[in-house]
């Protein structure tokens, strides 16, 4: 966090309606101090870009700039430290490196900047310090640095095991470079391994997608993500689908695949705790439940999205106008708002709606002053003839098919 098709950078879709407004849909696994502030850091940098990806990445220009940019997150982390007072003495409890590819700058880079992470917000050194990876980028050495410099969670983006779609995707890795980057990363020593798979590309059938998940599954990770595709405006997708090029799987199909994932990971000892992501014991992804129990975090780079003080904002997307923004004393941040009443509303319902408890009524109607079943009404109606969601006394959950088709249940909630 990852974390293009299938999947929006962290913080796109946050809620906000004000620094003492209560998580309506609960806390944490263990609970945390209500001040708690995530940290993400945004490296905008990949060797080749995916055809399914519209994430702010690309090739840096020129052997410097990511050097230059590196630079310019250590200024941009150092100024907001000690002139924004939204984040004076609140307890770092997460910190996250998305992307792009983080491992495709030089793992010393990361380091530098995990370390005035921990430095500028007294990030423990137990925490959860997570970076994403991509199998093709990585050695055993950078992963011994990457540990060593006090990254103790991975998150390698595998997608699928079959080479041939691996080639079509644009990816540098094949199936054996996964299987070998998971082992290092073990053998390393870091303590949660996570591995992103996409439900629905083009071209895999249904017994190649269960043979991928039943080995994901026996790989010593302790996470699993499953994203159904989404095709974007802008990417290789979907200049190929709006030329009628690109076939994909009916949403049946896609139900059905992703229920039979649901059952292999389940057998392996995974349990589902939100839309798309699986986790054994103590595998859950802390820094991600923040996004969806509405915990405050500030993002760092070019594209990185920031929610603290009821506030959300980001920066520019160009690395080159983030760099020169930031070196040159100015601000990088290219918008901001503050969402209120219908809206507000129903972005914590559909953040929400993706965790495995669902909307629970009561805490919902405490933070909103409203019952979501009656600020909702017709599209609960809509989404449940469609068979998307449950609604009870106590709780509004997807079903089983809403899980897998989240996006129409999303839309139908927006104002």
């Amino acid at each position: 966090m990852p974390q293009g098709a299938h999947r929006r950078p962290p913080g796109e879709r946050v809620y906000g309606t004000g620094p003492a407004a209560p998580r309506p849909w609960g806390e944490v696994e263990g609970g945390e101090a209500p001040d708690a502030l995530s940290l993400y850091v945004h490296i905008p940098y990949c060797a080749r870009r995916c055809a399914f990806c519209d994430l702010s990445a690309g090739r840096p220009r020129g052997p410097e700039e990511p050097l230059a940019y590196l630079t310019a997150l250590r200024r941009e982390i150092v100024r907001a430290a000690e002139e924004e007072p939204d984040l004076r003495g609140r307890p770092a409890v997460t910190a996250y490196f998305g992307g792009g590819t983080p491992t495709s700058v030089q793992p010393e880079g990361l380091a530098g900047v995990l370390w005035l992470l921990r430095n500028q917000f007294a990030l423990p050194d137990e925490a959860e310090a997570s970076v994403e990876a991509d199998p093709g980028t990585v050695g055993q050495e950078t992963l011994w640095a990457l540990r060593r410099a006090g990254f103790n969670r991975l998150s390698f983006g595998v997608q699928t095991l079959d080479d041939r779609v691996l080639r079509r995707l644009g990816r540098l890795h094949d199936a054996a470079r996964a299987r070998a980057a998971v082992g290092w990363a073990r053998e390393e020593g870091f303590a949660h391994v996570s591995v992103d798979l996409i439900l629905g590309l083009p071209q895999v059938s249904r017994a190649a997608w269960r043979e991928t998940v039943a080995e994901v599954a026996s790989w010593p990770v302790d996470h699993v993500s499953v994203y159904a595709l989404q095709v974007e405006e802008g990417t290789a997708f979907g200049r190929r689908q709006r030329a009628g090029l690109l076939s994909l799987p009916p949403d049946e199909l896609v139900v059905e695949m992703g229920d039979e994932a649901e059952a292999v990971l389940a057998a392996a000892g995974f349990e589902r705790y939100e839309l798309a992501s699986y986790a054994r014991p103590g595998g859950r992804c802390l820094h991600n439940e923040g996004y969806w129990t509405g915990r405050a975090y500030r993002g760092f780079g070019a594209g990185a999205h920031s929610y603290v003080g009821g506030e959300r904002r980001w920066n520019t997307r160009s690395p080159r106008r983030y760099i020169a923004a930031v070196v040159g004393g100015a601000s990088p941040v290219a918008g901001r708002e503050r969402l209120a009443g219908e809206a507000a509303r129903a972005e914590a319902a559909m953040l929400a709606l993706r965790r495995d408890r669902g909307i629970e009524r009561a805490a919902f109607a405490r933070a909103f002053g409203v019952d979501p079943a009656a600020a909702f009404a017709p599209a609960w109606e809509r989404l449940q003839e469609a068979g998307l969601v449950t609604v009870d006394g106590e709780r509004i959950a997807l079903s089983g098919r809403g899980r897998w088709l989240y996006n129409r249940v999303a839309s139908a909630l927006l104002p």
